[in-house]
């Protein structure tokens, strides 16, 4: 399998037939794989820079469908449950919408740290 046929079966796996959306200075937009799969990482990184450890919840609040879909890419990626609520848990297991782009951005400078662990998921979801 080639490098573009393993990225769509990773995204694929991650997403399923939903639309490749993520935020993109802080609006969803619509992107690529390619896109996609980087910027799923940096919030996967970001996640972990925070010390969420394996298994822990996410309590995602975003009320739009494919943000909650882009932030359960990147929690199972990190070994993550994202739980899909409308009630904040005044905590820092809570994510809201603003959270995301600054969780990203923490996660794109501390990538070489996190990157072996996530390429180990990446190959789990891939098989």
């Amino acid at each position: 399998m080639n490098a573009v046929e393993f990225q769509s079966v990773l995204v694929r796996n991650l997403v399923g037939n939903s639309r490749l959306m993520a935020p993109v200075d802080g609006i969803m937009t619509e992107v690529d794989a390619d896109d996609y799969e980087a910027l799923v990482r940096y919030l996967a990184y970001g996640l972990m820079v925070k010390g969420f450890r394996r298994g822990n919840n996410i309590y995602v609040t975003s009320e739009n469908q494919d943000m909650f879909t882009f932030v359960d890419a990147a929690c199972r990626l990190a070994h993550l449950n994202a739980v899909k609520t409308d009630l904040s848990r005044g905590d820092q297991s809570s994510l809201m919408d603003d959270d995301v782009d600054y969780l990203m951005m923490l996660g794109r400078t501390w990538s070489y740290k996190y990157k072996a662990l996530v390429d180990r998921s990446v190959r789990e979801i891939c098989g």
